[in-house]
């Protein structure tokens, strides 16, 4: 029966009666009071109590039967109480270590009828000080306990009036429940959930967290830490260590900005000197007038709660430092005349003058003045550019010599510190001087192996590497200034680096193709080849004309048909062929039958595919057609595919020629030699032969494969050399290869 019933029910049942059952009923008041006070009809009992029945029944006879009794409990179920802990900012709020006082609020059960009383105990776990309190039911909320306000403070435990807690503690709430006498409690948690941070700022404020601090901008910094404050009554204080690698350390201690905030600062002073370094109060670094150290790193180093917090700020003196300087030739005349100075960080000034040493044994520093200089754009104000076009340096001193340590001066001020980099070699080569050998081949005989080419020989103004193709680096116009259709230099070998003395080079040019410079052309070097001397250091575009002699050269191309797959044969005197190639400029090439490309070409006068297959084709000069003897042509527009069983090599003349061609294996062995003519039979005006490069006509050196005892040569590649002569008695040498390919059945 819950306590606060008022009345409870016995029930009396004669239970072994057959066919009914007797009941007796009555109601008996039930109140709670203090004690029990006996004989008024009303069971008065504890709220935690027993109310006990005793029925005795009796026969006809008036004999009484066993008495059978029964007991009541009377009180509230037990219910889950509702424990609340509240500091100084009321009910709802997390108690911190801020709170000076606590109030406990606990909704259980009532007790009595009337206005009852907890007795709890309010404790802190880690230094166990512990108070006794009373909560008072609210008058009007039946069942809610409300303390006193309790005193609350940060301690030692003290047997007081106050409760008396670590900085990190649990504060507990702990009490027996006086029905059902079981423990009900509850704990929280007393801390500040402050992370611990060491930051530097440039003002008091702490709006601009820095990592860095220039001494132009400030002498002095603050030291800001968020860390947990020792005490929550006063305002506390946390000493700061502020050290650096160059033997510096000081000590600051860093105030708490107001009672409990728990952030800390300091103002810390800072400096440079260039004498010793000594405890002062003042934070130092030590900078040389030879080599400045324009930075110092700072450590600044906390200890809280027995660990250690450490942040790192970079004092940066007053004088902005020198990262490069370097002198270059903007106007590719091979002479210094811009130097160039980079700094650390932006400038608020230029210098009011600068000065310049570049190469010349003995030479003087050459200065100019403020309105010579200007900052670089786009550069932010971080490089400084020196003009020296109107007093540059000598021409041709493209690198710095053995021993030698260039130099620029800055002025003797705090800003630049009369610092005096050393100047970085950002001038190209430039090409001295160019001379032009002519290969002699009139001594030349079909049967020799040996070839003459051309020589260019170069000096440059210093020695220089290619990381690539050394010969794409060397270029030629028709004239110096004008680069619009200039030319790589078809050079065939790679001379790498320097050879012989005095930084000459010697080039082995192809005189077979149009890429070859001829006397009075403009050489240079390629600006935009592939290229290393200084990272960065490209050569100047300014070119030299070319010395020396020419050959007269008649043949204007020769290549052989097919020609190696993805090689221009302008490029080589070498070149490997193979039956599927493609020309790159497919000028020669037909793709009509859908299979692949067939080299098309313009047969002689005379030529017939029938005798030819026979072996009866006579190696004359050319082999005659009665058909076309009238017009000693064959028809104009006859350009097609080139039987498969000849090798050919594509010749652009300038004049008639009869060709001495001789054949070799890849081992050097003779196979065959034969000579064909080309410009006595009226070819020389045959619209059809003009060359797609207009310099000169088409013709074509075939050859049936065989050797000379008349067996077809295997699948390969061959050699062709070949002797033009000429009606002046000149005569000119090329040199290709073809490859030959056997299909089935051939």
């Amino acid at each position: 029966a819950p306590a606060d019933a008022e009345t409870f029910t016995v029930t009396l049942v004669i239970s072994k009666r057959k066919g009914s059952t007797g009941v007796w009923e009555g109601s008996i008041s039930l109140k709670d009071l203090p004690k029990p006070v006996p004989g008024n009809s009303i069971a008065e009992t504890y709220v935690l109590g027993k109310v006990h029945a005793s029925v005795t029944s009796h026969t006809k006879t008036g004999l009484a039967s066993n008495a059978v009794t029964a007991d009541l409990k009377v009180a509230y179920p037990n219910q889950e109480a509702d424990i609340k802990l509240a500091g100084d900012k009321g009910p709802g709020v997390v108690v911190t270590r801020s709170d000076s006082t606590v109030t406990i609020t606990v909704k259980d059960q009532s007790i009595t009828s009337g206005r009852d009383t907890l007795h709890v105990r309010l404790s802190c776990t880690v230094n166990n000080d512990f108070l006794d309190v009373i909560l008072i039911e609210k008058e009007a909320e039946p069942g809610t306990y409300v303390s006193r306000t309790v005193s609350k403070s940060e301690g030692s435990a003290v047997s007081d009036e106050n409760l008396q807690c670590q900085s990190r503690d649990y504060v507990k709430v702990s009490y027996t429940d006086p029905v059902y006498d079981d423990s009900k409690d509850i704990q929280v948690l007393l801390d500040s959930p402050v992370t611990t941070r060491l930051h530097y700022a440039l003002t008091e404020a702490d709006t601009l967290v820095i990592n860095s601090i220039s001494e132009n901008d400030a002498s002095s910094f603050w030291a800001v830490l968020s860390a947990r404050s020792p005490t929550v009554d006063k305002v506390d204080s946390i000493k700061v260590t502020l050290t650096s690698l160059q033997g510096e350390k000081e000590v600051f201690w860093a105030v708490e900005t107001g009672v409990y905030s728990e952030k800390f600062l300091v103002k810390v002073p800072y400096a440079f000197v260039t004498g010793a370094i000594t405890p002062n109060g003042t934070v130092e670094g030590k900078i040389t007038a030879t080599n400045r150290n324009n930075q110092v790193t700072v450590t600044g180093t906390v200890t809280v709660e027995g660990t250690d917090f450490t942040s790192d700020i970079n004092l940066v003196a007053s004088y902005v430092p020198v990262v490069k300087a370097y002198i270059t030739d903007e106007d590719g005349n091979g002479a210094g005349d811009k130097i160039y100075v980079k700094f650390l960080k932006r400038l608020s000034r230029l210098p009011a003058t600068l000065e310049g040493q570049w190469n010349e044994d003995g030479s003087p520093f050459k200065a100019v003045p403020g309105g010579k200089l200007s900052f670089l754009e786009g550069s932010d104000s971080t490089i400084v550019v020196a003009d020296y076009s109107s007093l540059p340096f000598g021409a041709g001193l493209t690198s710095i010599p053995a021993g030698k340590v260039p130099k620029a001066k800055l002025p003797a001020d705090p800003l630049f510190g009369s610092q005096t980099p050393a100047l970085d070699d950002s001038i190209g080569p430039v090409i001295l001087s160019a001379t032009k050998h002519p290969a002699d081949v009139k001594t030349l005989k079909p049967g020799d192996a040996s070839f003459n080419l051309d020589t260019l020989y170069i000096k440059l103004s210093e020695p220089i590497k290619s990381s690539g193709d050394f010969k794409q680096v060397l270029k030629f116009s028709i004239s110096c200034g004008d680069y619009s259709a200039a030319k790589t230099i078809n050079a065939v070998n790679n001379p790498g680096e320097n050879v012989g003395s005095d930084n000459v080079y010697k080039i082995i040019i192809d005189n077979s193709s149009s890429a070859v410079p001829n006397t009075g052309n403009c050489v240079y070097l390629n600006a935009d080849g592939v290229y290393t001397d200084v990272p960065g250091n490209i050569p100047s575009k300014t070119g030299i004309r070319l010395e020396g002699a020419d050959r007269d050269r008649l043949i204007q191309l020769f290549r052989g048909y097919p020609p190696v797959a993805g090689l221009d044969p302008n490029n080589s005197s070498y070149q490997v062929a193979v039956q599927d190639s493609r020309d790159p400029d497919k000028s020669g090439y037909s793709s009509s039958t859908g299979s692949g490309w067939e080299v098309n070409w313009i047969p002689p006068v005379g030529f017939d595919e029938r005798t030819v297959e026979k072996g009866e084709a006579s190696h004359g000069f050319i082999p005659k057609n009665p058909k076309d003897s009238a017009t000693g042509e064959t028809d104009p527009g006859r350009i097609v595919p080139m039987p498969p069983f000849l090798s050919a090599v594509q010749v652009v003349s300038t004049a008639p020629y009869v060709a001495d061609v001789s054949i070799f294996d890849h081992l050097g062995n003779f196979l065959v030699s034969f000579r064909q003519s080309f410009g006595y039979r009226g070819e020389m005006g045959n619209d059809q032969r003009l060359a797609h490069t207009g310099n000169g006509l088409v013709s074509y050196l075939w050859w049936d494969t065989r050797d000379k005892n008349g067996q077809y040569a295997g699948q390969g590649v061959y050699v062709w050399k070949t002797i033009f002569h000429f009606q002046n008695g000149k005569q000119e040498v090329m040199f290709t290869r073809t490859g030959l390919m056997r299909l089935a059945g051939d």
